[in-house]
């Protein structure tokens, strides 16, 4: 059985999460998927979006990961990965 999991941007205090052309949505599958947590940072880092979070969603919701950022972002570039 293949593992299936989504690394998304949620706002923290919506609940809502990071959808296509910066809309948000309550349904996860029609979030962006940034399928790693690297490139997820580096977004939040580059929009200086505040209240997020990086949520690993799995297709078992209680193996969820989430992931609060510092306060401070910094962006970097992911061309040196």
């Amino acid at each position: 059985m293949k593992a299936f999991m989504r690394v998304l941007v949620q706002d923290t205090k919506t609940q809502l999460y990071l959808g296509r052309a910066a809309s948000w949505t309550p349904d996860f599958n029609q979030a962006v998927n940034f399928e790693h947590t690297l490139k997820a940072f580096n977004y939040l880092g580059v929009s200086q979006m505040k209240d997020a979070q990086i949520v690993m969603k799995f297709e078992d919701g209680q193996y969820d990961i989430r992931l609060n950022p510092p306060q401070q972002r910094m962006a970097f570039s992911l061309r040196a990965y």
